[in-house]
């Protein structure tokens, strides 16, 4: 990044790099919210060229790096005491369950939709206003972190509709996952289906303010073009699974039903005025973990806090790379420590350990019975 500077006692100032980090930064959170990007701001000003009092200063350099998809579950961590994660009851709490399917990919997430051996809402923690089904929890969760990161900019900034859908790996695999095979409103992937339907249409009421549909904010706001890709899915998805109109008009009803018991449930609850939208849904998913929410990588990274100094950049680097180091070290003491524990052996020094070993157990055998026999006579009762 380069600037003039008119003055001859003006100096370059880290200010001015670090602004244009953080626009870049914002800039890629607007147009590619399906990715996480990390904008390095390394302050190293050099005059360039000189004109009289006029100087071109180039300020330094700004590195975009990739990290992880917006949407993807990345776990880092769950915390438990070392007494309490050996514990059966642990293992198959309702909050462990939540948090191990919290970290599945959203393929197998969506493979469980279909074919999950638990009956519907088992292992379901009970959260009032909250989705009824551990598996539709992950899914729902996946799709908001992915609503998220698209609703963040609420403005379009040039992206249309269409583009936006693009940058929703989630919601299109979602779509695409449930093309095929009949389901039963009674089974357990019925339930599940109606339930995903009834939180997709949730999700879709909560994208938009009221004020977005005035004229002058439709059509620039991405709150309407979100809601209409979500209530476009769900009618797919429920159609796609339904083989007769009547079975259609089943289907709508029960979503319509369900919906209406959430929404109930949510009128109950004292919900703040200020929650901005998606706020509430994110506060009730949360809640499933109750105190053993895990470390999620999504959040580690929100899109304030994505332009960072170079020296601080390259500290944390330095201590990944020393931890990494550690692990390694740990790792191959402990492969070495296993394999001293082995001995290298062939079949036949096996074979000739196993007969010596045999032998000497029948020698043993021998030994005792002619002690016993000796002992009978010296009794008399031989």
């Amino acid at each position: 990044m380069t600037q003039w500077y008119v003055w001859p006692w003006s100096e370059p100032e880290r200010s001015a790099l670090a602004a244009a980090g953080n626009a870049r930064s914002k800039d890629l959170s607007a147009s590619r919210p399906d990715e996480r990007h990390l904008v390095v701001e390394r302050f190293e000003p050099v005059v360039e060229k000189k004109v009289l009092w006029l100087r071109k200063v180039k300020l330094g350099e700004l590195e975009v790096r990739e990290t992880f998809a917006s949407g993807a579950p990345s776990v880092a961590a769950i915390e438990a005491s070392p007494i309490s994660a050996h514990s059966p009851d642990f293992v198959v709490a309702p909050s462990s369950v939540a948090s191990v399917l919290s970290g599945l990919s959203f393929d197998k997430k969506l493979a469980l939709l279909r074919a999950c051996p638990l009956p519907f809402g088992d292992r379901s923690v009970a959260v009032e206003g909250g989705v009824a089904d551990p598996v539709v929890a992950s899914i729902v969760d996946d799709l908001l972190y992915e609503l998220e990161s698209a609703a963040h900019a609420r403005w379009k900034s040039g992206a249309s509709s269409a583009e936006l859908l693009q940058h929703m790996p989630l919601l299109r695999a979602l779509e695409e996952s449930q093309r095929e095979g009949v389901v039963a409103l009674e089974s357990d992937e019925g339930r599940r289906l109606v339930e995903l339907c009834a939180w997709l249409e949730l999700l879709a009421s909560e994208c938009s303010r009221w004020w977005e549909w005035l004229p002058g904010f439709w059509g620039l706001r991405r709150g309407p073009a979100l809601r209409a890709h979500l209530r476009r899915v769900r009618k797919a998805i429920a159609g796609q699974r339904t083989d007769s109109d009547e079975g259609q008009r089943a289907v709508n009803d029960a979503i319509k039903k369900r919906r209406a018991e959430i929404e109930a449930s949510w009128k109950k609850l004292a919900r703040s005025g200020d929650d901005g939208p998606l706020v509430w849904v994110r506060s009730l998913l949360d809640a499933r973990f109750g105190d053993r929410k895990p470390r999620d990588g999504r959040r580690i990274l929100p899109p304030e806090e994505r332009a960072i100094d170079g020296a601080i950049y390259d500290r944390a680097a330095d201590d990944e790379r020393a931890r990494g180091e550690l692990a390694n070290e740990a790792f191959d003491q402990g492969r070495a420590a296993k394999r001293a524990l082995l001995v290298e052996a062939d079949f036949e020094s096996l074979a000739s350990r196993a007969d010596a070993l045999r032998q000497d157990e029948v020698r043993a055998l021998a030994e005792g019975a002619t002690e016993a026999v000796a002992t009978r006579v010296l009794l008399g009762t031989e």
